[in-house]
């Protein structure tokens, strides 16, 4: 079994862990989280979330993929770019096509604040998610709750993320002109004839 399955199946044994007291950031299950990022007191705890499913999954015999790092948007600006996909409203319909479940979410909300989750599955623009820190029964497509209070199934749409994240695998060929997801087309580089130079 892969790392990101094995992640995806360790998350969804976390369902129903939640903080202690409710929206402290703190208690037991959220400590461990914490602390394996390296962080010792109460803080958001969604990416330290992501982080300790990865790190189970890769067991002690593999290095853990995650960026060790409690902030999300940290996680982003660290990831090697090959690994990662920005989304836009221009390649959403795309990158929804090639999502695949392991694959973490990022969500930006400006000023360094982020949430984050690990795909679980995906239907046409809908991407089911694993996320600590969230709570239950928000509308698909909400950018809320990156302050909830515990791990939960969520509903995203793909248009609300800012970009994703795969730990095993490539982004694939896609648009018929051969270009990765991930690389940007650069215009000809031919000489015009036109006579305008």
């Amino acid at each position: 079994m892969s790392i990101a399955k094995k992640a995806v199946d360790i998350a969804a044994d976390y369902i129903g862990e939640q903080e202690e007291p409710k929206g402290s950031n703190w208690g037991q299950f959220v400590k461990e989280c914490l602390k394996l990022v390296g962080i010792q007191s109460a803080a958001p705890w969604c990416m330290a979330f992501v982080y300790r499913c990865y790190s189970e999954a890769a067991g002690k015999y593999a290095e853990c993929p995650v960026v060790k790092t409690g902030g999300v948007m940290d996680c982003w600006a660290k990831t090697e770019e090959k690994k990662k996909q920005a989304i836009t409203k221009a390649n959403a319909h795309v990158i929804a096509g090639q999502l695949k479940p392991g694959d973490q979410i990022i969500m930006n909300f400006g000023k360094g604040r982020g949430h984050t989750g690990i795909v679980e599955k995906v239907v046409e623009m809908l991407i089911y998610t694993i996320e600590g820190n969230t709570n239950e029964g928000v509308q698909a497509g909400s950018k809320g709750d990156r302050e909830g209070w515990k791990v939960c199934r969520r509903v995203r749409d793909v248009k609300s993320l800012h970009g994703v994240i795969r730990y095993e695998g490539e982004w694939t060929m896609v648009n018929g002109e051969g270009l990765m997801v991930n690389e940007v087309a650069s215009p000809p580089t031919e000489a015009r004839n036109d006579g305008l130079t």
